[in-house]
């Protein structure tokens, strides 16, 4: 289901209101973790709320279906692991300087509750996550 690299639509909440956008979720270290702007908007919603809940489509033959995540969103202040993270991802380490690039905020999403669809069925399932 999720791989090294998964795109996903998360949600954030501003003013009340949720924000929605397409996003670039890495696993690493059996954690999931994403990489921004440290001035984009979904940085300051998520200090503000660190709730966050993404899903990623599923698609098999002619069904579809979806992993719902709902997150806790932490920001990774550990050098050790924005450094690895960087050197990890390529895609991720041509758009910053490095891992002390002002710029750059990397956040781990820490699952609390999971839904699940398989492709092609019509009821879904939810887990408690950690």
């Amino acid at each position: 289901m999720f791989g090294a690299i998964n795109h996903v639509t998360p949600a954030t909440v501003d003013q009340g209101k949720p924000r929605l956008r397409p996003m670039t979720v890495v696993r690493w270290g059996g954690e999931s973790y994403f990489a921004t702007e440290t001035c984009s908007d979904k940085v300051s919603q998520m200090t503000s709320n660190q709730l966050v809940e993404f899903i990623l489509p599923l698609r098999e033959d002619e069904g579809k279906g979806y992993v719902r995540v709902e997150c806790v969103a932490e920001l990774v202040e550990d050098e050790k692991m924005r450094s690895a993270l960087l050197d990890g991802l390529g895609f991720v380490k041509k758009l910053w300087t490095g891992s002390g690039d002002p710029s750059l905020t990397v956040v781990r999403l820490v699952p609390r509750v999971y839904g699940y669809m398989k492709p092609g069925e019509l009821g879904s399932i939810r887990v408690s996550g950690r």
